[in-house]
């Protein structure tokens, strides 16, 4: 994918604070508004909320405000809410009443921990181990990638949720939960993006000289693209317009001929790959009239395929009307997107006109001897 498109999450419900990312039909895609509920203050590094994204557009709303807007209200207005750690107890980010309806309808949430990502019960079950608190700064790309570890001047790493109640199963890309991974929570276009994560065991935060800089808390925005509906998630790859490099294979000499799969796009112009994944025919292996060569197919686990230049040469009634091969592949974008299909190549009886090949079944192997 173009962009990783998820929304980065951590929560602790009692002390809150709301910034709002939000475009409507005026604002132009990738320009976005923030509104922020309530104060941010703390001693960390960084206490500010920024987003340095072009046009956008920064102001702040009260907790009454809040408040008084409803799920739909909010959506209309925001294409993210961001909850961080010291918002006033009086915020309502009730999960059932304010946040699900808010992300069902399309807004993307993030929430900033500051100790116990199980106040996010029933959505979330866990738990971080820091109760401090931090700044969020959010920041344009290009930025590191999202992996454990060093890179540049950011350290990384990742929370690990003990569970998750239904309530976020549409929302889950990466159920493994493991420590390395991002815990990827998001819907497709027309349901919000979540993702879970804390202040501490969990974080972006700046390293220094002499280590990581206290609880400093870099939200980045790693490589996501937020649009006019909110948050978009990895588009898989399309297989439907597939076609063979090679369509008819003339004269039946027997040699492999090498078949590229073409024609598969990514509707995020992510590089593809292309598996092969099996090749079969509708004639035997070995036939009477094909010579005696075997097998007429081989490149399983590459990328591109080979067939074999022949087919059945028997004339008369119950004669070879041609060769058909299937190609079947799968193919990926390097970001979870795959798609799978299948292309044919066609070997004929003979040149005359209208002795295109018939597909008569793929009842054989071509990669068996």
């Amino acid at each position: 994918m173009n962009s990783l498109r998820a929304i980065f999450v951590a929560f602790f419900i009692a002390t809150v604070a709301v910034v709002g990312l939000g475009q409507d039909s005026a604002t132009a895609a990738g320009h976005l508004r923030i509104a922020g509920v309530g104060g941010n203050s703390g001693n960390q590094a960084a206490n500010a909320v920024n987003l340095d994204i072009p046009g956008t557009v920064t102001s702040r709303i009260s907790a009454a405000t809040y408040n008084a807007m409803s799920p739909a209200d909010l959506r209309a207005a925001y294409d993210v809410l961001i909850f961080t750690w010291n918002s006033p107890t009086s915020l309502d980010a009730d999960w059932a009443t304010r946040i699900k309806p808010y992300i069902d309808l399309g807004g993307g949430v993030i929430f900033e921990d500051d100790g116990n990502i199980g106040d996010l019960a029933p959505a979330v079950i866990g738990s971080t181990w820091n109760t401090g608190g931090a700044g969020i700064t959010l920041t344009g790309g290009p930025v590191p990638g999202l992996t454990d570890g060093i890179v540049d001047s950011f350290a990384n790493n990742h929370l690990a949720l003990t569970g998750w109640t239904s309530d976020f199963t549409p929302f889950i890309t990466n159920t493994s939960f493991d420590r390395t991974d991002v815990v990827g929570l998001y819907g497709g276009s027309d349901v919000g993006c979540m993702l879970v994560q804390g202040p501490d065991m969990d974080f972006h935060g700046l390293r220094g000289a002499s280590g990581y800089q206290g609880n400093q808390y870099n939200l980045l925005l790693n490589e996501i693209q937020f649009v006019t509906s909110g948050c978009t998630t990895n588009e898989p790859p399309e297989c439907d317009l597939a076609s063979p490099s090679v369509a008819s294979i003339w004269p039946p000499n027997h040699k492999m001929v090498s078949v590229d799969v073409l024609g598969v796009t990514d509707p995020d112009d992510d590089p593809i790959s292309i598996t092969i994944d099996g090749i079969t025919q509708d004639e035997p292996v070995n036939d009477k009239g094909d010579g005696n060569f075997a097998p007429d197919g081989s490149g399983v686990g590459t990328g591109t395929a080979s067939v074999r230049a022949e087919r059945t040469g028997t004339n008369g009634k119950n004669g070879s009307n041609g060769r058909v091969y299937e190609i079947s592949f799968t193919a990926d974008d390097g970001n979870g997107g795959t798609c799978t299909g299948a292309v044919n190549v066609g070997v004929p009886h003979d040149k005359k006109k209208g002795n295109d090949p018939v597909d008569d079944g793929q009842a054989y192997d071509s990669t068996v001897s």
